[in-house]
């Protein structure tokens, strides 16, 4: 029974999580109790968890960082153009007699000496457009540095997850035209299938299933 739910304990790690590490330990534990038990019947069960437990140490996942190259060249050729700040507005000021100065104003003139204000024609829109525009790049280059660390952790659920926020955004921000390379890259890129399919462990516990049932009618 133990030795099952170790087994099962792998399957399930492997098959939900990808955890390679904690199946690895869960079968190298059920490979240890079974070689305590002195029992040639399950001789065939020991050689099927040794067999199990090569394979996921020999296991390469074969999610090199190279499935970015033609999206990362996409999203390179995204550049906004620099932008200068215009200079605040001036208001010139009209000749005349100087009104006595109330206490508003030396409030005004105190915290003018300590701040800078900037005068907008369309203050709804403060932000220039390359600004919005540089801020939206900055957005794409956080979540292509999400794609890479999916791709090093092995994670396919995140790797779908952010290629799905890519993809969000080259429609949001991008024009049709501009947005299809990027998304034709992004498609290459769930065609490439970067994550192979871990070892599977339903046959080894089909098998300590049939040796137990046999057991138990033999009993």
């Amino acid at each position: 029974a133990e030795v099952g739910y170790l087994i099962q304990m792998a399957e399930d790690r492997l098959h939900f999580m990808r955890d390679r590490g904690t199946a690895l330990e869960a079968l190298s534990t059920a490979v240890t109790r079974m070689d305590r038990i002195a029992d040639p019947a399950l001789a065939p069960l020991r050689q099927r968890l040794n067999t199990d437990r090569q394979l996921l140490i020999d296991f390469q996942a074969d999610n090199p960082l190279s499935v970015l190259d033609r999206l990362e060249a996409e999203v390179s050729k995204l550049r906004a153009f620099p932008h200068e700040d215009s200079p605040p507005k001036t208001v010139p000021e009209v000749p005349g007699e100087r009104a006595p100065i109330s206490l508003m104003d030396k409030v005004k003139a105190t915290l003018s000496q300590r701040f800078r204000v900037v005068h907008h024609d369309e203050t709804l829109n403060a932000l220039d457009h390359d600004t919005v525009e540089r801020h939206q790049l900055e957005l794409l280059q956080l979540r292509m540095e999400a794609l890479r660390l999916a791709l090093l952790q092995d994670n396919p659920r995140a790797f779908r997850w952010v290629t799905l926020e890519i993809e969000q955004w080259a429609k949001e921000n991008l024009g049709s035209e501009r947005a299809q390379p990027v998304l034709a890259a992004l498609e290459a890129l769930k065609t490439a299938q970067p994550f192979p399919k871990l070892p599977s462990l339903k046959r080894t516990l089909a098998m300590l299933r049939a040796i137990l049932s046999k057991k138990d009618s033999e009993s």
